[in-house]
């Protein structure tokens, strides 16, 4: 019953979260959670394996959006990113370059995504990751 545990979840009953719904439901509920307790937060579902092997594909993962003026203190970072002229934010690593430039890398070298570096963007926000959660394979 999920209206059941989201209430569990507000008093932070996690065992009992457990038994009464699946591991779907149960990360819906953690992530919703997350939302709701960070301002200008975001939560994306890793599709590709473009960030393997730290990140696997259907992994969530979420961040505090941080404006523009203050990306490039981010470098280094596994940020999910808004870049001007696209519609959906995407999940990369972010480097900046001695000139202020940023490029988005992937982790995967053996990825099929192409190019696995885009340079020189620029950036609407990135909210760097501080909430994974995926699901238990094994166990569904």
């Amino acid at each position: 019953n999920v209206d059941y545990a989201q209430k569990m979840f507000e008093k932070e009953n996690l065992i009992e979260i457990e038994q009464a719904i699946n591991p779907s439901q149960a990360i819906e509920l953690e992530k919703n959670f997350f939302l709701k307790n960070n301002e200008n937060s975001v939560a994306l579902r890793n599709i590709g394996n473009e960030m393997s092997p730290y990140y696997e594909p259907d992994e969530w993962i979420g961040g505090i959006k941080i404006d523009q003026n203050k990306i490039e203190l981010r470098t280094g970072l596994d940020c999910i990113v808004q870049i001007f002229g696209m519609k959906n934010p995407i999940f990369k690593r972010i480097i900046s370059t001695e000139n202020n430039e940023i490029n988005l890398h992937i982790l995967n070298p053996f990825s099929d995504i192409k190019p696995p570096v885009i340079f020189n963007v620029k950036l609407i926000w990135a909210a760097p990751v501080i909430w994974r959660r995926k699901i238990d394979r094994f166990n569904i």
